[in-house]
C-alpha cells in the first residue's frame, strides 16, 4: 500500500473531522458532563496559576468581540437579564456582602484615579435620562423628608404635559416644563399625581415653597386614565 503524503493525510483529517463533527461535539459534552468537577478544578487551578498571562488575553479578546457584535451582545445579556433577573440580583447581593470592603476599595480607587472621566460618563447619563434622572431626584428628596407617597411615573408626566398642551399651568407659555409640587414636598407634600403640575422653571422658581401664583382649576387635580394598551 503506497505510503500518503502529508497533504494527503492532511485532507484526510479534514474530511474526517468534518464527517465526525457531530459526534465529536456530542463526545466532549458527554465527557463534559460526567468529568464537570474534575474539568473545573483543572480549570481554576490552571487560570490562578497563569493568571498574569490569562486575564489580559482574555479582555483583548473580549473587547474585540463585543466591539465587533456590540448589537448581539446587548440583546443577549438584556434576555438574560429579562430571564434570570431575580437569580443575578440575588447574586450580585450575595456577592457584594462577602465582598464588600473590597468592591467599595476598588470603587473608591477607580473615582480617585479617573475623576473626569466618571464626571462624563454621569453627565452624559443624566442628559440621556432627564425622566429617570427628575424622578430619582425627587425620590431622594420625597425619603430625606419623609414623604408618605412617592409613586409619580415617567408616564403619568407625559400624560399630564399632554393634558396641558404642553403649557405652563401658571402663565400658559409654551416652555421646558418641570414637576411642581402644588403642596411642596419640604411642607410634607407628597410626590404623587394630584400633587404634582407642569410649570415652567421661571414660574417654578417663584413659586418655590410659597403658594401657587395663580389659582389652579379643580379639573386639574383630576385623576388621568393612564391609555390602554392595544390588543395585538
Amino acid at each position: 500500500m503506497p505510503q500518503r503524503t502529508k497533504e494527503e493525510k492532511a485532507e484526510y483529517m479534514r474530511q474526517w473531522r468534518t464527517e465526525k463533527a457531530e459526534h465529536r461535539r456530542q463526545y466532549r459534552l458527554q465527557y463534559a458532563a460526567e468529568h464537570q468537577e474534575e474539568i473545573s478544578a483543572y480549570n481554576s487551578t490552571y487560570y490562578f496559576a497563569h493568571k498574569e498571562e490569562i486575564r489580559p488575553r482574555n479582555n483583548r479578546n473580549t473587547a474585540k468581540y463585543y466591539r465587533r457584535h456590540r448589537e448581539e451582545v446587548l440583546a443577549k445579556n438584556a434576555l438574560r437579564y429579562a430571564l434570570n433577573r431575580a437569580k443575578i440580583l440575588a447574586y450580585f447581593a450575595d456577592l457584594y456582602q462577602r465582598d464588600r470592603d473590597r468592591i467599595l476599595a476598588r470603587c473608591a480607587k477607580y473615582r480617585a484615579e479617573h475623576p473626569d472621566k466618571r464626571q462624563a460618563l454621569n453627565s452624559a447619563w443624566w442628559k440621556a435620562n432627564p425622566g429617570k434622572t427628575a424622578q430619582y431626584n425627587f425620590k431622594r428628596r420625597s425619603s430625606i423628608r419623609n414623604a408618605a407617597i412617592c409613586d409619580f411615573t415617567d408616564e403619568e408626566w407625559d400624560i399630564l404635559q399632554q393634558v396641558f398642551d404642553f403649557r405652563c399651568v401658571y402663565c400658559g407659555e409654551k416652555a421646558e416644563l418641570t414637576r411642581d409640587h402644588l403642596t411642596p414636598v419640604s411642607q410634607g407634600g407628597n410626590h404623587t399625581l394630584h400633587n404634582i403640575l407642569p410649570g415652567c422653571q421661571t414660574c417654578n422658581s417663584k413659586k418655590n415653597d410659597g403658594p401657587v401664583p395663580s389659582p389652579v382649576q379643580p379639573l386639574l387635580l383630576a385623576p388621568i386614565p393612564l391609555p390602554k394598551k392595544k390588543k395585538a
